[in-house]
């Protein structure tokens, strides 16, 4: 049976642009092991065809894009999923939110709901990016170190690999990044810093899709 990636990826803004850039990996890395992709691009990205395409139980949920405590944004910022309102579309989905905030309540929510697990982040999430790379996010280094946590979380999840474990390596990883920071640029330390501290998992570390 085949299982399915559901992925958002609104690019209506210049934080949207650079996630929907760096999702693109991803989006490879599923169809290589087998993966069928729903990528909800652009203008696509909005709760009508998130609620549609939900239905067929995707294991694996990915949110790219704006958010705060209750909610994860699409297109033009159109609420997507919330707290008290639709959560429960996640249910049985492992689920990765790169976005602000939503793992303080969207997350806890989620997992009361029956979603599996919900990765993502209690606070704001943070990233810098070379102004000279605008155009060519992927080779935006400075953005890497900021994203390449993400796509380390994503693509363990893909290939198997329990949450916890998946989990465990992408905030290695993002420690890593800050690490090499302190020295070479302390101001991006200090976000870096921030990401890590604020990067969470909430539901059953076990699970795996």
């Amino acid at each position: 049976m085949a299982k399915y990636l559901l992925i958002t990826r609104p690019m209506h803004d210049d934080t949207t642009a650079y996630l929907h850039a760096w999702s693109k990996v991803l989006i490879d890395a599923a169809t290589q092991h087998g993966f069928k992709v729903l990528n909800l691009e652009g203008v696509k990205a909005i709760r009508k065809n998130l609620e549609s395409y939900s239905k067929v139980g995707p294991a694996f949920i990915v949110f790219n894009g704006h958010g705060d405590e209750k909610s994860v944004t699409g297109h033009n910022n159109e609420v997507l999923v919330k707290a008290g309102d639709n959560e429960a579309m996640l249910k049985e989905s492992v689920v990765y939110s790169i976005t602000c905030r939503s793992a303080k309540e969207l997350g806890v929510a989620s997992v009361n709901a029956g979603a599996k697990a919900y990765v993502g982040y209690r606070e704001d999430f943070v990233f810098m990016v070379d102004k000279n790379k605008e155009t060519r996010p992927l080779e935006d280094e400075i953005a890497g170190l900021f994203l390449s946590h993400s796509q380390t979380f994503s693509n363990s999840i893909i290939k198997g690999n329990s949450v916890g474990d998946s989990y465990e390596k992408a905030k290695n990883e993002l420690f890593r990044n800050f690490t090499a920071s302190l020295v070479s640029d302390p101001s991006m330390a200090e976000w870096l810093w921030w990401d890590y501290s604020n990067f969470v998992c909430l539901g059953d570390a076990r699970a795996a899709i």
